[in-house]
């Protein structure tokens, strides 16, 4: 059994094959059942970059910068030609460990995958980058991998945990025919994993053909002594995806086992009739979800064989990991590129990644980047408080928020530190609290100069506006600057800042800049004995001494305006002024303070795009807590077009050419008076009007009554201007609450409804009036973003159908009857963009309404992980169930879905709403009733 200590992490991946040039997009193309159709290329001169690129993404990944990950990284990649691949990518990217190249055209990237493991288990290096290239399909792969403690300690982003693998050859068999050799690396890989038949989900195979089934069916029967249950394992095959990739075909078919278990869903094999004798194996025909279970850990299996040699991988799920919100602070987001065009495909990635992704990723993507992104001579940056705010800024070219370089090849532009002679050192209160590097040196410096006939300490605690307290605030503020990474060029010095900058050039003495202080201010002679030392930097003052050329430390007064000008124009020329002080004293200055430490964040993003790196910690960032994947550098090489920028959208649209009115509030169609119980308020999916849901009518619980909404430019309301923003779709509802049959509301939402009856449910709880309970079905929880590649964007019509459509978010009848399209495509369009950018309140409390939370088996758009991350916006966690279907299921098993329902209203309508048994819902005669 292999021991713990020997486990291999999976923390890195990229992949470019037929169809897709990154590994998200593979994902997606697996998930959806898209088909690629390899065709074989000519070589070329890029082929020489291909993996290099390749292996460059799978670093970034894995969340490091390739320039830091380790001088002794090691390469093992395989490739069906002569070519050194591992070492060209280990010159590429200066890594100084083992570089091994593999020629094999069987499984012979999984080769690699084997003597990585091995090397990194005897020490010859701490991560390995491990993977391969198929020239004739431009397709390569790749996967960084590390000793699963060093990952745990590193706070790596875990994607599987590799517990066996074995690697086996024919022998003298006949050629082709090893199905012993298949067979025995099954037995080993499983043995040294320690697992056993019954732990196995799903195995990937090469081919599924009669001799691969056999080998794995006699292994399994062996090892359990028994043969296999029928039926207890899937099985599916990559290879219908992206064709025949050579010796890259195993690692492939690893990457999407790996996807799979961090996704917890298994994608559809299209290629179920190669598996028509799989038996006792289940062909993967539908998409299906693969949640964790408590107690249980997800194991799979990767086979691959071809050329005499036979591998086989045993993966197993990685370890579970506390999910945190982000809490809604500041942060300062960077990226960077080669060149100008480079950094707003840069820019444009990183928007569409964080409408994908949404909030939940947003503090750890900020300190992924601070921490583990090359830095490349173009920056950019922008302090946003989350996704949603990133997209914003991002997605404004040129906007003021972004900060770009002003000489981008020109080396980092010189900085002086400006302290200026007045301001309120109040205002630097919230700084001392929130920067324990700002508090040490204030600490300091009140600490020199406080006395009895002096008292700073108590001033300070006091919040007066003393000129002793306000240099103790400019001279911290300039050690903060320090400590943060700013080597200053000069600094300048105004009134009292004259001695702070004196004291911060080493021109004075700690002690020496006290004394000066304290006479100034007691109006006392200069004490005897301070000599003006050399000092690191120039100094300038805006009272410059007789005949010296330098400040005058003896008179250090506030400066005329003109006199002050005068100083800053004797600056060196293109130099970045930043002020030291707790007053924005010039406009060409970058501040430092005021009351919300934003300023400060600027200041310090100004100055990374400008060329100085910072330690984002010391001015108040939060710490790496765990590294995340990325979007992957946009290479030259890589054929995929750039993606559209994220545009910011109309709040309206009015279809058909009519002039757009004023807005209507939404409708509400009453299908069913209530009783004794409350009303359930439904809300559609995006898209569609409440008709889509009027089946439910015949599963409430006694007593209820049913009413659908149609929102503006929907159903009932079609024609009239369609929302963009959830919280304009909120105030139209709650202006129609008040005409409905009862008060007592139970609110029920599918899929962009449901999320808007979450923002309903909360707008209610904050008005001192909770609705009774609700109920979510086949929606992603706001915090864990779209689930997909943001398209509401794209122009309206076509661009915007054919890519919905493709996503699988659109009937492919929107594109085939233009009359359809003229009257749905805007509604969807709308409703999408609400998805993209749907509100999320970081510190809003969790509600106190009981809820039950229903996904759908077979929906890629909402898998498990999204299902779960609900039970943290509610005070008690919801009753979570599942049924069968996609995520239309309502119209694909109405009557399942319909008792689904039944039950979940039963749930919240308990008498406790703590997940008591849910009694079977009765059946009631229609009646309706229009609103």
């Amino acid at each position: 059994m292999l021991d713990s200590d020997d486990a291999i992490a999976v923390v890195g991946l990229a992949a470019r094959v037929p169809g897709a040039a990154t590994v998200d997009q593979f994902w997606l193309n697996l998930i959806r059942g898209h088909r690629a159709d390899p065709a074989r290329r000519p070589a070329d001169q890029q082929d020489g970059r291909l993996f290099p690129e390749v292996a460059h993404a799978a670093v970034e990944n894995a969340g490091y910068d390739p320039a830091t990950i380790g001088p002794g990284a090691a390469v093992y990649a395989a490739t069906g030609s002569d070519l050194p691949v591992a070492e060209d990518a280990a010159r590429h990217l200066d890594l100084h460990g083992p570089s091994l190249s593999v020629l094999s055209s069987g499984p012979g990237a999984l080769v690699a995958l084997q003597a990585a493991c091995q090397s990194l288990r005897v020490g010859d290096c701490d991560v390995a980058i491990v993977g391969g290239v198929f020239l004739p399909a431009g397709a390569a792969c790749a996967v960084v991998v590390k000793r699963l403690a060093d990952a745990v300690t590193d706070r790596d982003r875990i994607r599987a945990v590799i517990r066996g693998l074995a690697v086996t050859s024919d022998g003298a068999a006949r050629y082709g025919a090893g199905r012993a050799a298949l067979t025995g690396a099954v037995l080993e890989a499983m043995a040294t994993a320690g697992a056993l038949p019954g732990d196995l989900s799903y195995v990937e195979v090469c081919a599924g053909d009669a001799v691969e089934v056999a080998a794995l069916t006699e292994a399994y029967t062996r090892l359990a002594g028994r043969p296999p249950a029928a039926g207890g394992c899937g099985i599916g095959s990559v290879g219908d995806a992206v064709g025949d990739l050579g010796p890259l075909t195993g690692l492939v078919a690893l990457v999407k086992v790996v996807l799979a278990l961090d996704h917890e869903q298994l994608p559809a094999d299209g290629a179920t009739d190669a598996f028509a004798d799989a038996a006792p194996f289940l062909p993967q025909d539908r998409v299906a979800a693969w949640p964790r279970e408590p107690g249980r850990t997800r194991v799979a299996a990767v086979n691959s064989s071809g050329g005499g040699t036979s591998a086989h991988v045993v993966l197993a799920e990685a370890p579970p990991r506390a999910s945190v919100s982000h809490d809604g602070q500041p942060r300062v987001l960077l990226w960077s590129a080669h060149d100008a065009a480079d950094e707003r495909l840069v820019r444009d990635r990183l928007a569409q990644y964080f409408v994908w992704r949404g909030e939940e990723v947003f503090a750890d993507a900020v300190a992924t980047l601070q921490h583990g992104r090359a830095r490349h001579p173009v920056r950019a940056a922008a302090v946003c408080t989350g996704s949603l705010d990133a997209v914003a800024a991002l997605g404004r070219v040129d906007g003021a928020r972004v900060l770009t370089a002003t000489r981008p090849t020109g080396g980092p532009r010189p900085v002086v530190l400006f302290f200026p002679g007045t301001g309120s050192p109040r205002a630097a209160s919230r700084l001392y609290r929130d920067l324990p590097a700002f508090a040490r040196a204030l600490d300091g410096w009140l600490g020199r100069l406080d006395a009895p006939d002096l008292p700073v300490w108590r001033r300070w605690r006091d919040g007066a506006d003393d000129p002793a307290v306000l240099f103790a605030v400019e001279a911290a503020l300039a050690e903060l600057w320090v400590a943060a990474g700013v080597r200053p060029a000069a600094v300048l010095g105004d009134g009292i800042g004259v001695l702070a900058a004196a004291a911060t050039a080493g021109m004075l003495r700690p002690a020496d800049a006290a004394a000066l202080v304290r006479a100034w201010v007691l109006d006392l002679p200069a004490p005897a004995g301070p000599v003006a030392a050399t000092p690191a930097f120039p100094v300038h003052g805006t009272a410059p001494a007789a005949g010296t050329g330098g400040p005058d430390l003896g008179t250090p007064v506030p400066a005329a305006p003109d006199r002050l000008a005068a100083a800053v124009r004797a600056l060196p020329a293109g130099c970045l002024l930043v002020e030291a002080g707790p007053a924005w004293t010039l406009p060409t200055a970058e501040a430092s303070v005021p009351a919300d430490g934003a300023p400060l964040l600027a200041a310090a993003a100004r100055l990374w795009a400008e060329g100085h790196d910072i330690d984002w910690e010391t001015v108040g960032q939060a710490p790496l807590r765990r590294r995340i994947d990325l979007p992957a550098y946009p290479y030259p090489s890589v054929s995929a077009g750039p993606p559209e920028p994220v545009r910011p959208l109309v709040a309206a649209t009015a279809h058909h050419g009519r002039p757009a009115r004023v807005e209507s509030p939404c409708s509400i169609t009453v299908l069913e008076q209530p009783g004794p119980g409350p009303l359930v308020l439904a809300l559609p999916y995006a898209g569609g009007s409440g008709r889509a849901l009027q089946s439910l009518r015949h599963h409430l619980p006694e007593g209820c009554g049913f009413a659908l909404v149609d929102l503006p430019g929907h159903g009932a309301r079609m024609g009239r201007p369609c929302l963009r923003d959830a919280d304009a779709v909120v105030d139209a509802i709650v202006e129609a609450l008040p005409s409905l049959p009862s008060r007592r509301l139970v609110i029920f939402g599918y899929s962009l409804g449901g999320s808007i009856a979450y923002e309903l449910a909360a707008r209610l709880a904050e008005a001192g009036a909770p609705c009774e309970g609700i109920v979510i079905c086949g929606t992603r929880a706001p915090q864990t973003g779209a689930g997909h590649p943001p398209i509401a964007h794209l122009t309206e019509g076509g661009s915007f159908l054919h890519a919905a459509v493709a996503m699988g978010l659109a009937a492919r009848e929107m594109i085939e009857m233009p009359e359809l399209a003229d009257w749905c495509a805007g509604p969807l369009q709308a409703d999408l963009s609400m998805v993209e950018r749907f509100p999320v309140h970081p510190r809003r409390a969790p509600l106190e309404v009981p809820a039950a939370i229903i996904g759908m088996g077979s929906d890629w758009l909402v898998p498990e992980p999204a299902l779960r991350a609900w039970d943290e916006l509610f005070l008690r966690p919801p009753l979570q169930l599942r049924v069968a279907g996609g995520h239309l299921v309502v119209h694909e098993r109405e009557q399942e879905f319909g008792r689904t329902v039944g039950m979940a209203l039963e749930h919240v309508l308990g008498p406790t709403g703590d997940g008591s048994a849910p009694r079977p819902p009765a059946r009631r005669t229609p009646s309706t009733s229009v609103l």
